[in-house]
């Protein structure tokens, strides 16, 4: 599932003419993050991995918050300090560093595939894209619940 996710995360980002934005490699961490999350089962299908990177994309603070990677291995309390303080160092640098700064357990000052574009606000529109994106897909996911909605806007109007 994680493969598929990852062909539809980069075929997504291709569509909306935004492939230069993001590296191909950091595009596969932020799938994987999709897959490591501690609070949820990792998704069993393609289509489920993709929505949640999606979810990702569109949830995650990036400018106030690393993205925190533990890929094969949890990240103790040490390595998420390393992290965080390395993080605010590069966001007080001149010109605040990466539009996503990712860390795992191998970099945990940042990765090598985050680097800055320079484009906040193109990341930005991204990240709202991915939220309209997931909002279609789960319209489509859940259909009846759709319909219903729609006859009740349309016998709500007749009266």
């Amino acid at each position: 599932a994680f493969g598929g996710s990852v062909r539809l995360a980069k075929r997504w980002i291709n569509c909306q003419m935004l492939s230069g934005l993001l590296q191909p490699q950091l595009v596969e961490l932020l799938v994987a993050r999709a897959f490591c999350s501690d609070a949820e089962r990792p998704p069993n299908s393609e289509l489920l991995g993709f929505m949640r990177f999606l979810r990702l994309l569109s949830l995650h603070y990036f400018q106030q918050e690393p993205l925190l990677i533990g890929v094969d291995s949890v990240m103790d309390a040490e390595l998420r300090a390393s992290a965080v303080s390395a993080f605010n160092a590069s966001r007080e640098a001149a010109g605040g560093g990466a539009d996503v700064w990712v860390a795992t357990p191998l970099e945990p000052k940042g990765s090598i595939w985050c680097e800055e574009n320079n484009a906040p606000a193109v990341f930005r529109r991204l990240c709202r894209l991915a939220g309209s994106a997931l909002s279609c897909l789960e319209e489509a996911a859940v259909p009846s619940l759709a319909v219903a909605t729609d006859d009740t806007l349309a016998s709500k109007m007749l009266q």
